[in-house]
């Protein structure tokens, strides 16, 4: 079975010119770019230049050991993925990976499918992690923009609980997400201007269907004003649903 290949950078650090060259024709297939370092100190230097995704290390070098330098490492990335090599299974050896915080370890002689599974325990970890950054990204973007609306935006749970409002709302509504009273009358005790809209808007109010009238709404002095807004249900992967009201038009009473 061939080796999957994963999108990660990988740092290989071994004394032994023999090791370096059979291991290196198993990880290359594996990674999309392969450093290789021959002890800890050539290891670490590159470690802080190319900022590998993964180190693989072997323990027992001259200069510094592969533990050393994972302790280095890890007081540049405490997150790094490391993997250690070993014909040493001595408690000892065993207890300086847990106490480093080793990601995986692999006796030696190295067999392909132990290495692979090693890597592959490791590549996942960097791929949520990138998951994890972009949506983060995505979110941020999204709040920015949302905010940078001319026109007043909020995002609400059907509990009433306000998770966002943009600057233009706050300065409709005075009110700002932690003052908003949370789990009353989900839009700031608003009713329905056009009485026949009522069950659409309770619908909307539940996240069945989008919906888009006039209000009679208060703000944060309990003035009332009427406002013509939309309110669109948004539903995630597991069905739990918010809400995204918009006002385009707001007048004082």
């Amino acid at each position: 079975m061939e080796p999957a290949t994963y999108d990660i950078s990988l740092l290989f650090v071994e004394d032994d010119e023999f090791n370096i060259q059979i291991t290196s024709l198993l990880l290359e297939p594996m990674v999309s770019r392969l450093f290789i370092a021959r002890d800890g100190v050539e290891g670490l230097e590159l470690y802080k230049n190319c900022a590998p995704d993964i180190v693989l290390t072997d323990i027992l070098m001259p200069n510094m050991d592969g533990l050393e330098m994972s302790r280095r490492i890890r007081l540049i990335n405490s997150d790094c993925q490391i993997i250690a090599l070993s014909m040493v299974d001595a408690p000892e050896t065993l207890i300086g990976c847990i106490n480093i915080g080793i990601n995986q370890y692999v006796q030696k002689p190295v067999e392909q499918q132990r290495l692979q599974k090693a890597v592959g325990i490791c590549a996942n970890h960097i791929f949520m992690k990138r998951h994890i950054k972009q949506q983060n990204s995505r979110i941020a973007m999204l709040s920015q923009a949302l905010e940078q609306l001319p026109t007043p935006v909020a995002i609400v749970d059907v509990n009433g609980c306000f998770r966002f409002m943009n600057s233009q709302f706050t300065r409709l509504t005075g009110f700002v997400s932690d003052t908003v009273p949370q789990g009353g009358n989900l839009f700031l005790e608003s009713t329905v201007v056009t009485k026949s809209e009522e069950a659409a808007f309770l619908d909307a109010v539940a996240g069945s269907a989008p919906w888009q009238g006039e209000l009679v709404s208060r703000n944060s002095e309990g003035e009332s004003y009427r406002e013509t807004v939309s309110i669109t249900p948004l539903y995630d992967g597991s069905g739990k649903v918010t809400l995204v009201m918009k006002c385009t038009e707001a007048v004082e009473l």
